[in-house]
């Protein structure tokens, strides 16, 4: 699933930056 894959992105790349944003994709 493409929806999947960008989720999975999304989370790396959030654990990477660890933002405060991140809190909100995780």
């Amino acid at each position: 699933n493409t929806d999947n894959l960008l989720s999975g992105q999304i989370i790396h790349f959030c654990r990477f930056t660890a933002t405060i944003e991140c809190s909100g994709y995780n």
